[in-house]
């Protein structure tokens, strides 16, 4: 159960140390005329967060459907680092005209380190004569040489951890793998790829559940006269485990996966982490109380 970091040292800490860009000054409007300062800090981890939760077996199709450099932009934040009061009112505004539910709720707006770059491209567009000087400036530094060549050394790494996923032998992220190539994945028939810009850790890198009851279930699980299971626990990689069970033995049998072993879970739900059905699994979530399985875990209630 012990976890070694997917990235190397030098991987990580490029990943993860911001970089200071400053973007030029720019002279603003208003009778005053003053010059001011762009500069912003680019924060990567969003893209390192995702390669790790891949090698973990979750996000696998996200990652591994970035295909060219731009693909890249959608994991990288900004955090307006020192810019005049007028850009941040700025993209506040424009941050409540786009999303409704912030116009209604603008205490729960993101904190300004929290910025896609996607979104800032949607924010500052031009106006002709009535361009704002802040727009035209990141416009302008957004078609320099910059940023091609920084998505460029990106998509090059990317590239490298994706072969570096192709080489991990967990069987279920080789299956997963086996679907995406064979253009057979759950996620193939759907119009759009919805990726996270997130640079939080979302699963774990190890069981959350004591060592002994991941064991005992771990054990059990993979008895033949244990032919379904009902388990209300939300935790990764217990579900990990019994989903790999399940798959190994619809391969076997040549069976869908529930008819070779019956996977239940809690009537709440499972975690938008676990989803069987990218692993080549499937779950049963009973939605009102909890179904029978010839191994029960007890709910809580």
């Amino acid at each position: 159960m012990e976890w070694q970091s997917f990235l190397t040292a030098d991987e990580h800490c490029y990943l993860t140390t911001p970089e200071r860009i400053d973007l030029g000054a720019y002279r603003a409007w208003g009778t005053e005329r003053r010059d001011c300062e762009f500069v912003v800090e680019l924060d990567t981890r969003p893209l390192a967060v995702l390669a790790e939760s891949a090698a973990l077996g979750s996000r696998v199709y996200e990652f591994m459907s970035i295909q060219r450099p731009g693909d890249i932009l959608h994991y990288l934040r900004v955090q307006l680092s020192s810019v005049d009061d007028e850009v941040t009112r700025y993209v506040v505004e424009r941050i409540k005209d786009t999303d409704r539910f912030y116009s209604h709720f603008p205490h729960r707006i993101p904190p300004q380190d929290e910025l896609g770059i996607v979104d800032l491209d949607r924010y500052f567009v031009g106006y002709g004569d009535d361009t704002p000087p802040f727009v035209v400036q990141w416009r302008q530094h957004r078609s320099g040489r910059f940023w091609p060549e920084k998505l460029d050394a990106l998509f090059q790494l990317t590239k490298k951890l994706q072969d570096r996923v192709r080489g991990r032998t967990d069987f279920l992220l080789q299956q997963e793998l086996h679907l995406i190539e064979s253009h057979r994945h759950l996620r193939d028939y759907e119009a759009s790829i919805e990726r996270q810009n997130t640079a939080s850790q979302q699963v774990q890198k190890r069981a959350e559940l004591p060592d002994a009851l991941y064991e005992a279930i771990a054990r059990l699980a993979k008895l033949d006269t244990v032919q379904s299971i009902s388990c209300p626990l939300p935790d990764f990689a217990l579900w990990r485990l019994l989903v790999g069970e399940q798959v190994r033995r619809a391969q076997k049998l040549g069976v869908a996966p529930q008819s070779a072993f019956t996977l239940c879970g809690p009537d709440s739900g499972l975690p938008v982490t676990i989803c069987a059905e990218d692993w080549g699994g499937a779950i049963h979530i009973p939605y009102e109380g909890a179904c029978e399985g010839d191994l029960f875990v007890l709910p809580e209630w």
